[in-house]
């Protein structure tokens, strides 16, 4: 097995796209979603990853939407290791990078993002009881549902925050 393959170099770069975002969040919409997306993530519990990775297979629209979500959790893997390790990165990003990583893979990635958390939306309506949790005796929180006090989890911000991030990037931030 080659270590170089197309598909092995082209997975690795929407992994460094997507630490390029998680470093420097603040600088874009699409960045601030991302973090958020990750915070959501880091709170769920393993078995609560398992069942998200579980639910999401049948939502995928295509090959690459698949692999750029396997990609979306692998960046979340190294970040959250690295934060465990050597706290948060101080990664200097030159602006023009995060501009190509937004032209690369912007759209895809909040369209991404929208899935992980319509299929979280549907997964609560449809079932509040988990599957986990009827054969573990555990509590029934559905992995969308765990979280802080009554705010469900959800892996974008909530409307009026995006809208206020939209408008702080409006101003020159050079984000979508």
């Amino acid at each position: 097995m080659r270590t170089h393959s197309p598909e092995t170099l082209s997975y690795a770069i929407e992994v460094e796209c997507i630490l390029v975002l998680l470093a420097t969040g603040e600088k874009t919409a699409l960045g601030k979603d991302l973090q958020h997306a990750y915070l959501t993530w880091q709170k769920l519990s393993p078995s609560f990853r398992r069942e998200l990775n579980t639910r999401m297979q049948p939502c995928f629209k295509s090959t690459g939407q698949k692999e750029l979500y396997e990609c979306l959790i692998r960046g979340f893997d190294i970040w959250d290791y690295t934060q465990n390790l050597d706290g948060a990165p101080g990664w200097s990003i030159n602006e023009s990078s995060i501009n190509q990583v937004l032209k690369h893979m912007g759209e895809d990635l909040m369209n991404l993002l929208h899935l992980m958390d319509e299929t979280c939306v549907n997964h609560k309506k449809s079932s509040p009881v988990t599957s986990l949790a009827k054969f573990d005796g555990c509590s029934s929180v559905s992995p969308c549902d765990e979280g802080t006090g009554d705010q469900a989890i959800s892996f974008r911000p909530r409307r009026e925050e995006h809208s206020s991030m939209r408008r702080s990037s409006k101003e020159g931030n050079g984000a979508i």
